[in-house]
């Protein structure tokens, strides 16, 4: 995925592959690889929101054509190649594929992982990756890795927004606090129940 988008569309797309959720795909690989199931759920547990959300946002959208949460806003929008789309349907199969490897068995106690996950690639989103990027096509292009610098534009939900292009010192803790409180913990045992509801044999 990395590859492609670099040939596609220039080195700047380097940044992109800290993303949590193309993280995740790594470690869940090493995790599977590896046999351990503690850190396939850590990689759950990180993108559980985002996920959900995806999966809220493409069936809304087929049914009313809007995106009402805004995850997969971008999948609509002229700017974003084929390639890009591809690319990004990870955010569809990835946590039924992941119940399907281990028969919906995911522990619990995976979420101190995986929010531990959360807040170290919340931090080198901020300090590795700049707010914005000009492309080989001299076009500015919105780059904020992770949400690290401002929660992501195209969410409509106001109060995630109340700390937007603060120092660092002031919107990291709030990013992480929201992110893994009030956003990751509720989704992820959401998961897991439902998990154990179907995929457990």
């Amino acid at each position: 995925m990395s590859i492609s988008r670099y040939c596609h569309s220039g080195s700047y797309l380097i940044y992109e592959n800290i993303w949590c959720c193309n993280f995740t795909l790594l470690l869940s690989a090493f995790g599977m690889y590896t046999d351990r199931p503690i850190l396939v759920g850590a990689c759950i547990y990180a993108v559980s929101c985002d996920q959900l959300s995806w999966y809220t946002d493409i069936i809304v959208y087929f049914a009313t054509g809007k995106f009402p949460l805004g995850a997969a806003t971008y999948m609509a929008m002229p700017y974003t190649s084929r390639l890009v789309k591809f690319t990004s349907l990870h955010h569809v199969f990835f946590i039924p594929l992941l119940f399907w490897v281990f028969n919906g068995s995911i522990p619990c106690c995976s979420a101190i992982i995986g929010g531990s996950v959360c807040l170290c690639l919340a931090v080198m989103g901020r300090l590795l990756s700049p707010f914005y990027v000009v492309s080989p096509q001299n076009e500015l292009y919105y780059l904020n890795v992770n949400s690290a610098h401002e929660f992501w534009k195209d969410v409509p939900i106001k109060f995630l927004h109340c700390v937007d292009r603060s120092p660092w010192y002031v919107f990291l803790p709030y990013l992480v606090f929201v992110c893994n409180s009030v956003m990751n913990t509720p989704s992820y045992f959401l998961l897991v129940w439902i998990g154990e509801k179907f995929f457990c044999k």
